[in-house]
Order: C-alpha cells, then sequence, then structure tokens
C-alpha cells in the first residue's frame, strides 16, 4: 500500500499558482483497508496516520513518516480496535487514541 504526499507552494497571484513537483510516494507495511486520521508536526516534516481494517474484526495500527527521508515508523499497534490521531504533543511525539471522542 502506497501514501502519496505532494508539496504545494504558495499562490503567487489572485489567478497565478505555481505548483512544487515534490512527491513523496511512501510505502505502507501491512494490508490494510483503509486510513483513517492524520496530522502533520509542527514544522510539517514529519505526518502521523493512521491505517486499519474492520468492521468485522477492527484493528488498526499508527505509524509515522519523516518526509525528508521516507522513513517509516511503527508508533501504536491495537489488534482489538482502531486508532485515533489527536495531532502532535509538544515534545514531538504523537498523540493517540483508542477513542473517537
Amino acid at each position: 500500500r502506497h501514501v502519496y504526499v505532494w508539496d504545494v507552494s504558495t499562490l503567487l497571484g489572485a489567478n497565478d499558482v505555481a505548483v512544487s513537483a515534490a512527491l513523496n510516494d511512501i510505502v505502507v507495511p501491512g494490508d490494510w483497508a483503509f486510513i483513517g486520521d492524520f496530522s502533520f508536526n509542527a514544522d510539517a516534516t514529519k505526518l502521523a496516520f493512521a491505517v486499519g481494517n474492520g468492521p468485522e474484526t477492527e484493528n488498526g495500527t499508527v505509524f509515522s513518516v519523516d518526509l525528508v527521508t521516507n522513513k517509516v515508523t511503527k508508533i501504536q499497534e491495537r489488534t482489538d480496535g482502531l486508532l485515533f490521531i489527536r495531532g502532535w504533543n509538544a515534545n514531538g511525539t504523537i498523540h493517540v487514541s483508542e477513542s473517537w471522542e
């Protein structure tokens, strides 16, 4: 499975848009049915995202990817339900929850 992240530059004028061709093609380990929540860190160099399977047997994992190196890191795994991302903590870790609320 792949996750694609594009880097889009700022507007040049009222009708002109410059688009960067930078594309990150991130290979996600495992066989996932869907991608859920995602969140960029404060300087947008890392992306955290949740993937999962369900609804018959729900399970999920949270990964982070360094958008400079494309290194994917498994953050947390849950075999009895899905995981949800609430954002990044001040210390650079990912705030993960087992509840949608």
